[in-house]
């Protein structure tokens, strides 16, 4: 008689080790500064790196919009806020895209003008 060749049964992986690795995927390596370097930026500086006034940067940390800590009297910015806070906008602007590149003129969106 011909021996039927059953597939093996998966082996089931509790819950807890499923979301260990899930949890592990989705962590990122900590890397510390090098010596010296700030991990804040004051409301000037941030509003110099990212391109806007120092009042609009105002406002944007009065409410809520730039990431920042107050720490006595001053209000600081923590560095890789401002960069998470840029890459949020990047990944918005191109879903609202559909995954498609910015860019400042589209093809034949111009008028053409006659000769």
């Amino acid at each position: 008689m011909a021996q039927q060749l059953v597939p093996p049964r998966p082996k089931l992986v509790p819950l807890e080790d499923r979301l260990k690795a899930k949890i592990a995927a989705k962590r990122t390596i900590a890397v510390a500064p090098p010596p010296g370097a700030r991990l804040t930026v004051t409301v000037e500086e941030a509003a110099e790196l990212l391109g806007i006034g120092r009042n609009v940067a105002i406002e944007e940390v009065r409410a809520g919009r730039i990431p920042s800590l107050r720490l006595g009297q001053r209000i600081v910015v923590p560095f890789q806020g401002v960069l998470d806070m840029l890459e949020e906008a990047c990944q918005r602007a191109a879903t609202v895209r559909g995954g498609k590149p910015w860019r400042s003129n589209p093809p034949n969106t111009r008028p053409k003008t006659e000769p």
